[in-house]
């Protein structure tokens, strides 16, 4: 019975929530999807002692941090299209009614990429990878991810929305998609990626004679 009571009392609570209070706690749990991922990918690199899986850069998305000489459009191009392919995988999903799991492993995939760089780092660095991962990884990461976070949640809002619709649960069409809304949405997050990639060129171009250059 006090089970029962607990069950109905959390309930309750959920209901009693604002919109901003839901909107904070769906954010929360998305970020949580993709933290899980950071501490996969640092399993990933502990594990794959050959380095085979975290070598594909379609796992790492390019955000491992080296000495290798790029150019600047390199550099921006690398940060860059992994985030718009993201963005756009993102988008796709919002346009079905079952879009949200893959878009909840578009979270959990840039998760990954960021636990892999953060722990090759600091294998390779020691004390000073930390310095490295705080200035040159950190504020892109971090960047990144609350875009992609963002972008998870107008897509699974947009999912859900179809399905309800699909199931006949909200036929008076007062929460129905506006495409030209959710393009614009979208469009306004991948200019955010584009200062993300910016902001990835600048740190790059100071600091790795600095910090990555023996």
């Amino acid at each position: 019975a006090k089970e029962k009571e607990r069950c109905i009392m959390k309930i309750t609570a959920a209901a009693d929530m604002t919109v901003s209070e839901k909107r904070r706690l769906f954010i929360g749990v998305l970020m949580l999807f993709m933290f899980s991922g950071i501490i996969a990918g640092t399993i990933f690199v502990i594990k794959d002692n050959e380095s085979r899986f975290i070598a594909s850069e379609f796992i790492n998305q390019h955000l491992i941090k080296s000495t290798t000489e790029r150019s600047m459009i390199k550099v921006f191009s690398d940060s860059f299209l992994p985030l718009l392919f993201t963005l756009s995988i993102q988008a796709i999903c919002g346009l079905f009614a079952f879009g949200q799991p893959l878009c909840i492993l578009t979270l959990f995939h840039r998760g990954i990429a960021g636990g892999i760089s953060a722990a090759l780092i600091y294998i390779n660095y020691g004390i000073k990878g930390f310095f490295i991962i705080l200035i040159m990884l950190l504020p892109v990461l971090l960047f990144s991810m609350f875009i992609l976070v963002l972008g998870a949640r107008e897509s699974i809002k947009s999912s859900n929305t179809i399905l309800n619709f699909a199931f006949g649960k909200d036929k008076d069409n007062e929460q129905r998609v506006e495409i030209k809304l959710y393009i614009i949405k979208f469009v306004v997050l991948a200019a955010f990626a584009l200062l993300s990639s910016v902001l990835d060129c600048t740190i790059t171009y100071i600091f790795t004679g600095l910090l990555l250059k023996p």
